[in-house]
């Protein structure tokens, strides 16, 4: 037998899952969360070794040596561990500068780039802005930049201004104090990637990476990924050196959990036999992270949570109680303050569901912002097909029902046609991410044993003609063909319908003229297959945008109403 090991650390614990490898099969047999605190040097070894001794007990596997390191295949008598995924989601962003020829180009690129890795632009020099040299260099001095990544020019391309912006990459870089000189990722004109290795003259803290314009013009970001994991391992070993004592333990890389997260998408998004787009959610107190993928493209934003006008206005607007405005401003004000804070009230559970739902929402808005061609709008929702939707993350997985989930899921993410959507039951997302490259069998049978949760299937109606009061038709078919049943879906209604009978369930779908169900166009249906979930099938005819009443006691009655169709 062979065991293969997932670590991710956070700010206050350390989160492990263990998995066995037998005759070739896979399992998933074990996790601990071991609370420790970051900021503590000396907490995270005694964590780690604490964290182990718990899956040992839980598992019956030996795990550690004995002198409390972890047990690798082939180093001992034990069988020990043979693959190893290590991921990091704890810490501040990483504070990123960006330096780039143009915005249409080498500035829109670089933000996408960075998109993956927990990152948070705080400086942008465009080359082709009136700044002068002596203006960039102040520019960079003045921030405080862990890590800068520079991209722009085609191979053969102009090169003069590139030239400037090296030379003050390497004037800022010797100017900083040894223990916080930033990391450097070159990506741009690959005439001048030597040039730029010598002239800077950074060491093992400069990264070169292909440019990201191929010869063709076309982006590539994957060109890059190399070096910025490289860098970003590096900037977060220098913030927190215990994080080596664990990594020589590890013997892997650390990757971001935004990272790790984006290649199980790609996975999922490869095995599919749709074009459909996989959309992963990871919603923490402080954070949202969305990753997009299909066969092609690859998408992340994290959005950090934070209280302000926009975001209290659309909490109010999207809470089940009519509630004013200051009353929604001091209790999300208390929320930053005391973030593991549990409400009591009715008032307060809706107010936490919609807070889920603002910040799933402007994290969608910022994904749009860095990705143009994303086809989704703030206020229609998806125009293209996401299937699955998985949702990760303590907010959703530790407090919130089943219901509440999926109404927070549809009324912020707004999905277009056919999709399923899931819960990361088992916090298993990020280390399918981490293990995926090394062992891709194991997160491939890891779907098909659906390790996530599947809430419900959803059809997502869109109707244009408002003289169309009834929108869709259904038949529901078991998997004997002799048990059928009949449903109406109108203009306006959210409606749940049970498919008790598993993945032998069978719905046939007949939309009017002017409704769109997701089959390719306007009017058209058909049969489909519906998996086996906790709620069944839900039908959303409300439209898009989402009709809500001006009047606080009407916009409050409509969400519940909406609550009460998902079976409230």
């Amino acid at each position: 037998m062979h065991y293969c090991l997932s670590v991710d650390i956070s700010d206050t614990s350390i989160h492990s899952l263990l998995f066995e490898k037998q005759a070739g099969i896979y399992a998933f047999i074990g996790q601990n969360h071991q609370p420790f605190d970051l900021a503590d040097p000396k907490a995270l070894i005694p964590a780690f070794q604490a964290s182990m001794r718990e899956l040992e007990t839980k598992c019956g596997v030996a795990l550690l040596d004995k002198e409390g390191n972890l047990a690798h295949a082939g180093q001992s008598e034990q069988e020990g561990i043979s693959a190893v995924g290590f991921s990091f989601s704890g810490g501040k962003p990483v504070n990123v500068g960006l330096i780039g020829i143009s915005e249409a180009y080498s500035m829109s690129s670089l933000r996408r780039l960075v998109s993956l890795f927990d990152a948070e632009v705080i400086l942008e020099i465009n080359l082709q802005a009136p700044q002068s040299q002596s203006q960039q260099l102040q520019a960079l001095s003045e921030a405080n930049i862990d890590l800068l990544t520079i991209a722009g020019g085609s191979q053969e391309g102009a090169s003069r201004a590139l030239r400037g912006a090296i030379e003050n990459t390497r004037l800022f870089y010797h100017l900083m104090p040894k223990s916080i000189q930033p990391q450097i990722v070159y990506a741009g004109n690959q005439i001048l990637a030597d040039y730029a290795r010598i002239e800077i003259e950074a060491g093992d803290d400069f990264h070169l990476a292909p440019n990201l314009q191929n010869p063709a013009g076309l982006e590539d970001l994957s060109v890059a990924w190399k070096a910025m994991l490289r860098a970003y391992e590096r900037v977060r070993l220098q913030q927190y050196p215990q994080l080596q004592d664990l990594q020589a333990q590890l013997k892997t890389p650390l990757l971001p959990a935004s990272f790790a997260m984006g290649r199980l998408a790609r996975f999922i998004a490869r095995l599919s036999t749709t074009d459909k787009s996989v959309l992963l959610v990871d919603q923490s107190e402080a954070k949202t992270t969305l990753v997009l993928a299909d066969k092609k493209q690859l998408m992340c934003v994290g959005k950090a949570h934070h209280v302000d006008e926009a975001s209290i206005q659309k909490t109010r607007d999207y809470c089940s109680q009519a509630l004013s405005i200051n009353e929604v401003a001091t209790y999300l004000h208390n929320k930053k303050l005391f973030s593991e804070h549990l409400g009591l009230t009715i008032s307060d559970f809706a107010l936490e569901q919609a807070w889920s739902r603002t910040n799933v929402w402007q994290a969608l808005g910022a994904m749009k912002a860095i990705y143009p061609t994303l086809q989704y709008d703030a206020l229609a929702g998806f125009s293209e097909a996401c299937d699955p939707i998985i949702l990760s993350g303590s907010r959703f997985t530790e407090h919130l029902k089943a219901h509440q989930i999926l109404s927070i899921a549809l009324d912020s993410i707004m999905p277009h046609g056919i999709s399923t959507i899931a819960v990361d039951k088992n916090h298993i997302l990020r280390a399918l991410g981490t293990l995926a490259e090394s062992e891709p069998l194991l997160v491939v049978q890891m779907l098909e044993l659906e390790s996530f949760r599947n809430l419900a299937s959803v059809v997502a109606i869109e109707n244009l003609n408002y003289e169309d009061q009834v929108l869709l038709e259904l038949e529901i078919e078991t998997k004997d063909e002799e048990n059928r049943s009949y449903y109406r879906v109108d203009r306006g209604q959210l409606r749940k319908i049970d498919t008790a009978g598993g993945d032998g369930v069978r719905v046939y779908l007949a939309p009017t003229r002017s409704s769109d169900v997701g089959m390719g166009m306007i009017g058209l249906g058909g049969w489909i297959s519906v998996p086996q979930t906790e709620q069944g099938l839900v039908v959303d005819g409300r439209g898009r945008p989402l009709n809500l009443p001006d009047n606080a006691e009407a916009r409050a009655k409509t969400w519940r109403d909406w609550l009460w169709g998902l079976g409230v």
